[in-house]
This record gives C-alpha cells, sequence and structure tokens, in this order.
C-alpha cells in the first residue's frame, strides 16, 4: 500500500524512505516525516557538503551517503537508532561525527575513508565497533569513549583502528 511519494526536484522521497537526492544538491534539508534514508541515496553526490537529518529519521541504511567527497558537516539525530555499513564512508571532507545515544553499532566501513574526520564523540551505549569502522581515519580525537580493558586489547588488534594513534590505558 502506497502511503505517499513525491518527487522534488530529482530527490525522490516514498512511503517515508529518502530514495534519492538531487545529484546538483548542494545543502539537503531531509524534510520532516522521512523515516529512512534508504540504501544509496546519496551515494557518490559530488556537490554535496552539508546535510540536515530531522528527528523522524531513525534509520540510515547502506551505502546512504557514501563517497561524496566533499560532505563536510551532518547531524546525526537523537531519534536515530542505526546507521549502515559504509553508510558514510570515504566521505574525504567530513570534519566531526556525533554518533546518538540510540546507536549501539558501529558497522563495517561506516566511516572509513574520512580522512578530514578530527572529532568522533561515541556514546556509552555503544556495544559494539566492527572492524574497518575508521580505516584510514588517522587524526581523530574521540570523546565519550569508556573501555574495559578486555575490550582495549581487542581493538588494538583490530584492523579497523590500525591508523588511529595509539590507545592510552588509564589506571
Amino acid at each position: 500500500m502506497l502511503l505517499f511519494a513525491y518527487k522534488v526536484g530529482g530527490t525522490h522521497i516514498k512511503d517515508g524512505i529518502l530514495v534519492s537526492i538531487d545529484p546538483c544538491t548542494v545543502d539537503l534539508v531531509i524534510p520532516d516525516g522521512v523515516d529512512v534514508i534508504g540504501f544509496g541515496a546519496a551515494r557518490s553526490l559530488r556537490m554535496l557538503e552539508t546535510v540536515v537529518i530531522p528527528d523522524s529519521v531513525i534509520m540510515i541504511e547502506k551505502n546512504a551517503f557514501y563517497s561524496c567527497p566533499y560532505l563536510r558537516k551532518v547531524n546525526l539525530p537523537d531519534s536515530l537508532v542505526s546507521i549502515g555499513p559504509w553508510a558514510f564512508g570515504f566521505c574525504f571532507s567530513l570534519k566531526e561525527v556525533k554518533v546518538p545515544k540510540n546507536v549501539n553499532c558501529l558497522p563495517e566501513g561506516v566511516f572509513a575513508g574520512c580522512s578530514s574526520l578530527r572529532k568522533v564523540v561515541l556514546p556509552k551505549s555503544l556495544r559494539s565497533i566492527h572492524r574497518s569502522a575508521f580505516i584510514d581515519v588517522k587524526e581523530a580525537k574521540f570523546e565519550g569513549v569508556t573501555l574495559d580493558a578486555e575490550m582495549l586489547e581487542k581493538i588494538n588488534y583490530e584492523d579497523g583502528w590500525w591508523d588511529l594513534k595509539p590507545i592510552e590505558k588509564y589506571e
């Protein structure tokens, strides 16, 4: 059953899912009422620089913003529960990200290749960070992260963390 579908320029929304975005978009403001940013909806948009996501969004699917080289700013709303693999992979210009408290897993490649990333705020509720989540992120400062000693040992050997500065243990 079709709930609603509409297009604004080249942006297509269907049944609460953002399906595609006009390739000429520079500053994207996703309308309230969108629940999901769909698979590859903004993939490889060469002009996209900023994204404003409303509180109605609960899920960002796989590859949603993959390889948007000039995407430098995106807000992740507190309503967000799930971020798909490679959702922001290779967004070279992304500088900062605050993962909302309801997200408990960072999947494979979610911020891989985000080489300009300098600040990452992770919630205490985070339970798993999959391999390659932060590969090629070399200068980021992580805030809000508390890890037990066992988790720290595991993370030091996971390939998703190999480019980060050494993780320090505090007694």
